[in-house]
Order: structure tokens, then C-alpha cells, then sequence
């Protein structure tokens, strides 16, 4: 009340009104997959997001902070947000990417948040990080006819490695762009995914605050957790980029959520 009285006091217009929604409690879980003109390519994309600025999913919201991602052949998600949508999609010529993010709540039911379509920092960048070849997979993609190049089961974790004033926008320009980025050697370069970056005078630099999304890897989300966040330690800026130490740790809890409801098998 305090928040909707101070924005009538600044003038903010409400044109259509204001909804107020119920608060569903639970575990929150996603699900993406990439539509061709025939349907969906195989491939459900399960993922958990962290879109809280600090660790332990306290501060501002941002576009995402980091993202635990696999690639499955089945999913019980899919089966109740996605597949429904197939023909629909298909018959508006729609061809991408589409992802709905959900809570499930104690009964095991999906309540749909939000439907995302994209490329999209970073999910796209996580998604490269499970791809032998995504150019060629996605020319094939619009074709009909997507190889197989990409890694099922495997798990990939995403860490957003920002600058300050992330996540807001007031800062100078000067502030933001020519930024020195150190330790992108050719042994981590496939998993730094650079966003808003440029070559400053033969040198790496920031071209905005939305820097680069480091990945990493591995059959568990322990393995691939460790495998991000060993990347995450090689790339410096002499600014404190204010990226999350927890991405994936939520996952001890509430994997076992989910899975006795069915959702997130085998993961």
C-alpha cells in the first residue's frame, strides 16, 4: 500500500487499472524448447533461474543472475505448459525459441508465470554451452530438419558476470564502456560468452555492464556448478563485478521437491 501510494503521489498512470494476482508458494522451474515449421525440435530445455541480484535470492530483480539448464528427451513439464501450444504455434508460422516459467506448488501443480520468446541473455549463451555446433543446428532448425549436435543429460550452469551500476541504468557512459576484461585465454574463451564487449585497442573491454555469461559443464549440477564458477575465477575487471556465488544451490532442496511430483527426473 505504501508502494502504490508514493507512485499516485509521483503521477504514475495505471491506464488499464491494477491486478492483483495470489501468491503461489513453491519451487520455481521452467521449461524451453525451439519450434520449427513441423513442431518442436527434440529437446526439452529444463531450467531454474536466479533473477535476484545477491546471493541467497535477496535484492533488486534483474533479468537473470545465473540459470541451471538441461537438454532431456522427455519431460512432464513440457507435457503440461508446452505441447498443448504445438499446433497453435505451428499454424501462426512461429519458428524460435519458447519458454514458460513456472511455480509448482505443493500438489505438483504447474502454475505458468510468464512465456518468453527469444534469443535471450542468457539463456541463448547456456545453451551454446550444450551445442557442438549452433549455427548449423539452428539453419537446420528453420528447415525442418535440426542434427543432432546437441548434448543431452548434461547440465549446464550460467553465471551473468556484470559491472556496476548493474542492474540499474543511470550510470555515464564513460563509466560503463572500456572497462579492461583480463584472463579470457584460449583455454576458457568457448565458456565466456561476452555480451557487451569490444576490442579496446587490441585489448578486451566492456562495452556496457551486461559483460559476459561464464558456463560450465558436468553430469551433476555439483560438477557443472564448479566447472562455471572455475571460469568465473579467471575472468577479472578492475571494477567488482557483482555476480552471484550461489547459482545452482538451491537445487540441494528442491530437486526433491520437484521429483516427487515427477518433474526434473534423473537430474
Amino acid at each position: 500500500l505504501w508502494r502504490l501510494d508514493r507512485w499516485r503521489k509521483e503521477g504514475m498512470a495505471f491506464p488499464g487499472g491494477l491486478m492483483v494476482q495470489d501468491r503461489i508458494e513453491g519451487v520455481e522451474f521452467a521449461v524451453g524448447a525451439w519450434i520449427g515449421p513441423d513442431g518442436f525440435a527434440p529437446g526439452w530445455e529444463e531450467n531454474f533461474e536466479e533473477k535476484r541480484l545477491c546471493a541467497g535470492s535477496v535484492g533488486p530483480t534483474t533479468g537473470e543472475m545465473g540459470t541451471v539448464m538441461r537438454l532431456v528427451r522427455s519431460s512432464k513439464m513440457a507435457d503440461a505448459v508446452l505441447k498443448p501450444f504445438e499446433d497453435r504455434l505451428v499454424s501462426m508460422g512461429y519458428v524460435g525459441n519458447v519458454d514458460v516459467n513456472c511455480i509448482v506448488d505443493e500438489d505438483g501443480t504447474p502454475w505458468p508465470l510468464e512465456f518468453t520468446m527469444r534469443f535471450g541473455w542468457p539463456a541463448w549463451n547456456i545453451e551454446c554451452a550444450l551445442h557442438n555446433d549452433p549455427v548449423e543446428w539452428l539453419a537446420g532448425l528453420v528447415e525442418g530438419k535440426p542434427p543432432n549436435t546437441r548434448t543431452m543429460n548434461e547440465i549446464a550452469v550460467g553465471v551473468v558476470m556484470p559491472i556496476p551500476p548493474y542492474p540499474y541504468s543511470h550510470a555515464k557512459t564513460e563509466e560503463i564502456i572500456g572497462v579492461p576484461v583480463w584472463g579470457v585465454s584460449p583455454g576458457i574463451e568457448d565458456k565466456v560468452h561476452l555480451a557487451q564487449a569490444m576490442m579496446d585497442k587490441g585489448k578486451l573491454a566492456t562495452a556496457g555492464a551486461y559483460v559476459c555469461i561464464c558456463t560450465g559443464t558436468g553430469e551433476t549440477v555439483q560438477k557443472a556448478r564448479s566447472a562455471a564458477y572455475r571460469v568465473v575465477g579467471r575472468v577479472e575487471m578492475p571494477v567488482s563485478p557483482p555476480y552471484r556465488v550461489d547459482i545452482g544451490q538451491r537445487l540441494s532442496r528442491d530437486l526433491d521437491r520437484l521429483q516427487q511430483h515427477g518433474f526434473a527426473k534423473g537430474m
